[in-house]
């Protein structure tokens, strides 16, 4: 009986030496690291659902809706974290984790320009005087930024094929980046050096990232004229004349659109701007009268991609 009271008497006053580095009661215990950030958009709003990147042990997650992404129980040593986002320049650090350190992180990422699809066509333009047809390239976009409109510093197109860069310019009233391609401005001084080219464009934000779509074309020009039929070389008609033409036949989808000019003492002003005319069309009658003057119309040939031909201005009178 004796023997078995000392036995428990060693077992409840003795323990074995806590050599354990995960027992948080072992002298040899390391405590675990935390590190914990943010990702902020340069105008310090928080960056939801961005991609966290922690090596060397190949962790990874998203930021909540705050812009937080946490981890734990991390070992001592050499870390690096990289940070990517759609439409964000991505961006990494390096540092060292101490044990049971609470690493806290703050990164700002910098918006990309996003380009919308651009819109490319070619523009055929007849006229009486002089009597060669115009050629044009008209080259629209949109640009927006995460960080705003203000932080867009340029935006331009590329044609590698023929060497050409060229800088568009922002019309406040469409809201679009705009740029004309005048036939004659190149190499070869004809559009068709154009067609089937790859344009690839770029915006450049005010902390130079760049924003790229590619690739975009032009894909046709339109060389029929369009026939306008009446009213023509100066005929009187009423208030709301009938606009009749020639109907044109191609392999191709197409619509009509009609424009009507006032002549202010020579000056013309556009009144109106009627789209949508469907192939088998030929005729238009106006439903708003026009007031007693000089005027003149224009017919349009447009195709799906937004390429036209532009009859020459036929006048009329209105009594």
């Amino acid at each position: 009986m004796r023997k078995i009271c000392t036995i428990w008497l060693l077992l409840l006053f003795c323990s074995p030496e806590r050599k354990n580095p995960f027992d948080p009661k072992s002298p040899y215990y390391k405590p675990p690291a935390i590190i914990s950030g943010s990702v902020l958009s340069i105008k310090r709003k928080p960056i939801s659902n961005a991609f966290v990147f922690l090596e060397p042990e190949n962790k990874g997650t998203f930021t909540d809706k705050e812009g937080v992404f946490y981890f734990e129980n991390l070992n001592k040593g050499n870390k690096k974290i990289f940070v990517q986002k759609e439409n964000y320049s991505p961006c990494s650090i390096s540092f060292y984790l101490k044990n049971g350190e609470i690493k806290e992180l703050n990164f700002y990422m910098n918006g990309l320009p996003i380009i919308d699809t651009p819109k490319l066509y070619s523009v055929h333009l007849s006229r009486w005087w002089p009597i060669e047809d115009l050629y044009w390239a008209e080259i629209k976009t949109s640009v927006s930024d995460p960080d705003g409109f203000v932080d867009i510093d340029s935006v331009w197109f590329v044609i590698d094929e023929i060497n050409m860069s060229l800088t568009m310019e922002y019309n406040p009233d469409s809201q679009f980046f705009f740029k004309k391609i005048p036939s004659e401005s190149l190499p070869s001084g004809k559009l068709d050096e154009l067609i089937g080219k790859e344009f690839s464009f770029f915006a450049k934000d005010k902390q130079n990232g760049i924003g790229k779509f590619s690739p975009a074309y032009i894909f046709r020009i339109i060389e029929e004229i369009p026939q306008p039929i009446s009213p023509s070389s100066y005929d009187t008609v009423g208030p709301t004349p009938e606009f009749i033409w020639k109907r044109f036949y191609t392999y191709y989808e197409f619509t009509y659109k009609i424009e009507i000019y006032r002549l202010n003492s020579g000056y013309p002003v556009l009144l109106k701007s009627i789209p949508g005319f469907a192939p088998e069309d030929t005729s238009f009658i106006l439903n708003d009268s026009l007031n007693a003057g000089d005027y003149y119309w224009r017919l349009f040939y447009i195709d799906n991609y937004g390429n036209r031909s532009i009859s020459k201005p036929y006048v009329f009178y209105v009594q």
